[in-house]
């Protein structure tokens, strides 16, 4: 009964995402490219139960042809799917559009203001530009629009509290 109860929560809230997807579409604004696979291992020795990662080696990826890398040692849970969200296909940290683009929006949300392109030039973003990056990777990987606007949405009207919860002064 309480899965059933969940898989009608997801779906009602699956629905919603393409109501809202299919009021407004988000624009690409960054060409992200992602040349690796990231790897990660879990902070948490539990089978099933891996809420936090640890970066294990560098991760390297593309911003407007501008390299960054996420540096081995960074902690990150990646997307934060809510549970209600975990069981629909698409919306979980295991599909191919997913993990590294979320990888890459943790660091930035993390390290707002002390993130530098790989030349050495500092990477001052806000929030909103995290947030299209995390997008914009994904698109990058195949992620269809409906998938796109769900995450975008997300993260924009949720994610404040991680981002304030790490801002540093410019």
């Amino acid at each position: 009964m309480q899965h059933l109860k969940q898989w009608i929560s997801s779906l009602l809230v699956l629905a919603s995402f393409n109501f809202l997807a299919s009021c407004s579409h988000i624009a690409k604004k960054y060409d992200v490219k992602f040349p690796e696979q990231a790897v990660l291992v879990t902070t948490n020795p539990k089978p099933g139960d891996v809420s936090e990662w640890y970066v294990y080696k560098p991760f390297h990826a593309y911003i407007n042809n501008k390299e960054i890398i996420v540096p081995d040692g960074m902690i990150t849970d990646l997307s934060s799917v809510p549970v209600w969200f975990q069981g629909i296909p698409g919306f979980t940290n295991d599909a191919p559009y997913v993990l590294r683009p979320s990888l890459i929006h943790d660091w930035l949300y993390t390290y707002q203001g002390q993130v530098y392109y790989s030349d050495g030039a500092p990477f001052f973003i806000s929030k909103d530009d995290a947030d299209h990056i995390l997008v914009d990777g994904m698109r990058a990987l195949g992620a269809t629009q409906t998938q796109i606007d769900a995450f975008y949405w997300a993260v924009h009207k949720f994610g404040q509290g991680k981002w304030d919860a790490h801002r540093v002064p410019h």
